[in-house]
């Protein structure tokens, strides 16, 4: 081969290695609104934060947005994954709970937009409401450390929510 062919070759590869590592999965975050405490800012990732909420035909979910709640001190960041999530999200796409870190394995979010910007989190068959708040304060204090996971919402900055 020439130089020439070499450089083409190259030049292929690297176009290729660029469009295939841009066609990650796009993480959606979404927010779930959280208390913390008045005296030292941080936030409250207790099981009764993670309240799940009986839904016709669907089971219970937990109530999510797209948006940090300004209602709420502080708020604790889930990232969506999976599926075809399109930027922005259309109603009825959903993905699963990835991150931050392992995520949670079963549990999904699907975008309703209902009332706007809102996400409905369900857990996975055969856990009840209870197990699955438990998990999800769990899996919330495991990744308190994560930069960046919580946000404030009423609470000034300073102090931080974690």
């Amino acid at each position: 081969m020439t130089k020439f062919s070499y450089s083409k070759i190259l030049s292929f590869l690297i176009g290729v290695s660029v469009f295939v590592g841009c066609q990650s999965v796009m993480a959606v975050p979404i927010y779930r609104g959280v208390d913390a405490n008045v005296n030292t800012g941080l936030a409250s990732l207790a099981p009764g934060q993670f309240t799940w909420t009986p839904v016709n035909q669907v089971g219970s979910t937990l109530s999510t947005f797209n948006v940090p709640s300004l209602i709420k001190s502080c708020n604790f960041q889930f990232d969506v994954t999976g599926g075809n999530l399109q930027n922005p999200p259309q109603p009825g796409e959903h993905g699963d709970i990835t991150g931050p870190g392992l995520g949670l394995p079963g549990y999904t979010a699907t975008f309703d937009n209902n009332p706007p910007g809102h996400w409905s989190i369900t857990h996975p068959v055969g856990i009840n409401d209870q197990q699955a708040r438990t998990a999800v304060s769990a899996f919330a204090i495991l990744n308190r450390a994560v930069p960046g996971v919580l946000v404030n919402g009423a609470l000034p900055n300073p102090p931080a929510c974690n």
